[in-house]
């Protein structure tokens, strides 16, 4: 993106996510190792980063976690 990153445009949809008390998941993809981007991840309020190359059974993993979050929020505002 010309403008900003990744990590600034997070940034920006976490702050307009809160007056409307959501919180959309996102699963960026980067060629680094964890270890080098886990700063800005924490600062973006990222909590998951695939890394490439992708594995299967990850991405499954991360979209079931994802999945069942939702579901125990979605119970628990009933």
């Amino acid at each position: 993106m010309p403008e900003m990153d990744g990590f600034e445009a997070t940034m920006q949809i976490r702050k307009e996510e809160e007056p409307y008390n959501v919180h959309i998941p996102f699963i960026p993809l980067t060629g680094h190792t964890p270890g080098e981007e886990r700063k800005m991840r924490i600062e973006a309020l990222i909590s998951i980063i695939l890394s490439k190359p992708i594995q299967r059974e990850h991405l499954l993993e991360i979209m079931r976690r994802i999945d069942s979050r939702n579901k125990f929020k979605a119970k628990c505002s009933r």
